[in-house]
């Protein structure tokens, strides 16, 4: 029973770091601040509720010597006392209420701003925390290698079987050269094999629409792309047919499908070739920490070239097999920058049936 193919989110993965930890100390360090602060403030309204309840007790206190010095300088024999402790009753009053009225307020309000501050900060912490773990789901964990390919191979595998139907070819229907290319190099042509019943695969990141092509380099050291262009070529007896598309290699969804039908003799020729001056045909979105491991450079091309001027041409690598050391998972070694696939087995076993076709291995037979 065949594994299920994986979900766009979990090939996503695969082409995003994972956010900075120290993003996350951060805001867990804000965050314990601010719980330090909001704390802080309420000891600090505890402080001004005494500060209130110290106020109510001399609001009474004074009430109450205000009473008695006005009651004293009421049944006093001299105006002038009574006058004079008349004002001080009032004097006194007043402080009572306002001196006492004042630091609670003072004291309140000051609480308020702080516990405001405190909790902006918390709410930004949590706030923070949270965005974190949302871009921490949104690349852990990640796809192995090996399930990145199995994927791949299962969305090669309903491409070519989309083609076959596409060109309305059956497995029957399909030759292949009595001589193929060299067995050395099937290794850098995947899905590719020399069963004559199955039709030869060419695919590359896809290029074009001014759309970015997610990459990341895996831990065996190969490049994987988030979009492939994809060639199938079908050799047959009279003629050879072509279907090409751009599978996005989140969803498994085939985008800009087309197909070409041509006879032997239109052929000019099939080649593999590097291309050191690309310009900027394909735009590679890489892991923010492996953009050292894409820089510009040489593009590594398949094409099959038509009468009429007309080429089909496929990228299918970038910067062929170059080393370089980088730092994965705490440990550094030197791995191949790429090992993008150049299908030089491919473009040998179509050249191949190019010539027999057009009689170049073998020469027609005359009657005597």
């Amino acid at each position: 029973m065949s594994r299920s193919r994986l979900r766009a989110g979990a090939v996503r993965k695969y082409f995003v770091d994972a956010p900075d930890p120290e993003m996350l100390t951060t805001a867990q360090q804000n965050l314990t601040e601010a719980d330090a602060a909001l704390a802080r403030v309420f000891e600090s309204r505890t402080k001004a509720e005494a500060v209130s309840r110290r106020m109510r007790i001399r609001r009474r206190v004074g009430a109450g010597v205000c009473a008695f010095l006005v009651l004293t300088s009421a049944i006093g024999d001299s105006v002038a006392l009574a006058i004079v402790m008349a004002i001080a009753a009032l004097i006194l009053a007043v402080k009572s209420v306002t001196v006492p009225q004042r630091h609670a307020e003072d004291a309140e309000g000051q609480a308020r701003m702080d516990a405001k501050k405190a909790q902006e900060r918390k709410s930004n912490a949590e706030a923070a925390i949270r965005e974190y773990q949302r871009l921490y789901d949104l690349a852990e964990p990640k796809p192995s290698d090996e399930e990145l390919d199995r994927t791949l191979a299962q969305d090669i595998a309903a491409v070519r079987d989309r083609a076959m139907r596409s060109l309305s070819l059956s497995p029957g229907d399909l030759v292949r050269p009595s001589r193929i290319g060299s067995p050395d190099d099937i290794e850098w042509s995947p899905f590719n094999s020399d069963d004559p019943h199955e039709p030869f695969v060419v695919y590359g990141p896809a290029f074009g629409e001014g759309l970015k092509v997610s990459s990341a380099v895996g831990k065996d050291g190969r490049r994987r792309y988030g979009r492939y262009s994809v060639m199938v070529i079908c050799t047959t007896r009279y003629h050879i047919a072509v279907y090409r598309c751009v599978l996005d290699f989140f969803t498994g969804q085939l985008n800009n499908e087309s197909t070409m039908e041509m006879h032997y003799q239109d052929v000019v020729s099939v080649r593999t070739h590097s291309d050191p001056d690309p310009g900027r045909r394909i735009e590679i979105e890489p892991r923010q920490s492996q953009k050292h491991l894409f820089p510009r450079g040489t593009e590594r091309c398949f094409e099959l070239i038509v009468s009429g001027g007309v080429t089909l041409r496929m990228v299918t690598g970038l910067t062929h097999r170059e080393t370089t050391q980088f730092r994965q998972s705490g440990e550094e070694g030197v791995v191949y920058q790429g090992e993008d696939p150049d299908f030089q087995a491919v473009a040998d076993s179509v050249r191949m049936m190019l010539r027999e076709k057009k009689g170049g291995v073998e020469g027609p037979s005359f009657l005597p």
